[in-house]
């Protein structure tokens, strides 16, 4: 977030999410982190979280191969949530990335079922 609010770029986040938590437009102009920044961000981690959940059931089990791609996509996101959550939510100075490497691993993590 941001590096788009630095590069003037768009964000997408539901507006009505916001109103919810009482935080504004202006706040996230600002990058006010807090209380309701942080509600914010766990409710929105925690639908990803369950639409990821929901994903993984409907997925049939003769296309897992085929979709396995998108298979580490998940893994790689889900990731990345992880590690937003267990630091904050500090998106407003933080750019969460993935190594080479961990993404290798996930990916062989989810080639051989693990």
């Amino acid at each position: 977030m941001g590096e788009d609010l630095r590069n003037g770029a768009r964000i997408y986040v539901p507006l009505h999410d916001l109103g919810r938590f009482q935080y504004t437009e202006r706040d996230l102009i600002g990058r006010v982190h807090d209380g309701r920044f942080l509600a914010f961000m766990n409710y929105q981690a925690d639908r990803a979280e369950e639409l990821y959940a929901k994903a993984e059931e409907l997925l049939p089990e003769e296309d897992r191969e085929a979709l396995l791609a998108p298979r580490v996509m998940h893994r790689i996101y889900a990731r990345l949530l992880e590690k937003m959550r267990k630091d904050g939510f500090r998106v407003f100075d933080r750019r969460y990335r993935l190594s080479k490497w961990e993404k290798v691993w996930l990916l062989v993590k989810e080639k051989l079922g693990i």
